[in-house]
């Protein structure tokens, strides 16, 4: 077997999941663990950036589930002080933001037909200039990314290797990681239920922003079980929600640029902000929404006694 340089057999690396035996053992070694995998991921994925939309797409995926989980599990990390790397990971994934905003607002843009002639001359301009902001934009991201990445995986499964906790015997300090998981869903929960309750207009797309990124966060920790029919099903859910509230601020983003820009083009932008609100408010606000979290709450409660994964 290979050893370290400190004389330890290396970490497993698994697939990102919560396997049963990983969740019986100390949740610093579990965290360890998956993190490391979910960097194996990472670098995966970043070989498809040269194609396009879908190669970002997968990379950016892939570097929010690292930097969720990182976040989650961060109390148990090793090192978990030296944030330098995870301050590198957040710049990367600000920097693919352009790009990613770049394609969105082409698709919508395109998808646009019985304009009147200065409208339809607007969308030109646009577009043309959205098509060279895209390219640019992703060229200048890909290259980023093969300059800085490496260097930011070395460090980070360094810190990771380094002080990594072996001892497969749970204890007060270092509980078993299915405790912890289910504490994990149950804290987002109660997160995306009080995010939600302050979603009451189409003005609040702030705290909408706020009920994506946990409900993301969420949906990932949700992720690694399976074998339990209840989490499948809410994860369904927590999908047509994520997709929802992503209409939403797609549209409300886009909406701004265009309110000055063409009175046609920012009336239609308004039309379909209000219609992804209505859908938010119709299917995930009040009693549908409270209902969701308090059951994505039992879900949490649950995991403690009966925890199936992947």
């Amino acid at each position: 077997m290979t050893r370290s340089r400190r004389g330890r057999a290396p970490l497993a690396r698994p697939r990102p999941r919560l396997t049963a035996e990983l969740l019986r053992t100390p949740v610093r070694h579990a965290a360890s663990v998956l993190v490391l995998a979910f960097i194996d991921v990472l670098v995966e994925k970043r070989h498809r950036l040269p194609y396009g939309a879908d190669g970002l797409h997968d990379f950016r995926v892939a570097l929010r589930r690292l930097r969720s989980w990182r976040r989650a599990l961060r109390p148990w990390l090793p090192d978990a002080g030296r944030e330098r790397p995870g301050r590198a990971l957040a710049s990367l994934a600000d920097a693919s933001n352009d790009a990613r905003d770049a394609e969105v607002g082409l698709e919508w843009l395109e998808s646009q037909r019985g304009l009147p002639p200065q409208s339809h001359r607007e969308v030109g301009r646009l577009v043309r200039r959205l098509r060279r902001e895209r390219r640019i934009d992703s060229r200048g991201f890909n290259a980023r990314v093969a300059r800085e990445l490496d260097p930011v995986v070395a460090a980070l499964r360094r810190q990771l290797m380094a002080r990594a906790d072996f001892s497969l015997q749970p204890s007060d300090e270092n509980p078993a990681m299915r405790g912890v998981h289910a504490a994990l869903i149950r804290a987002h929960a109660s997160e995306l239920g009080a995010a939600l309750a302050r979603v009451r207009s189409v003005d609040d797309e702030v705290f909408a922003h706020r009920a994506r990124i946990v409900g993301k966060r969420l949906r990932y920790l949700i992720e690694a079980m399976t074998g339990n029919r209840k989490a499948k099903q809410l994860l369904a859910r927590m999908r047509r929600l994520q997709d929802a509230l992503g209409e939403l601020h797609d549209a409300t983003v886009l909406g701004a640029h265009l309110e000055t820009l063409d009175p046609v083009l920012a009336a239609r932008a308004r039309a379909r902000t209000e219609a992804a609100f209505s859908r938010v408010r119709r299917n995930w606000l009040g009693a549908r929404g409270r209902e969701l979290c308090s059951a994505l709450v039992a879900l949490g409660g649950g995991a403690t006694q009966q925890h199936a994964v992947l």
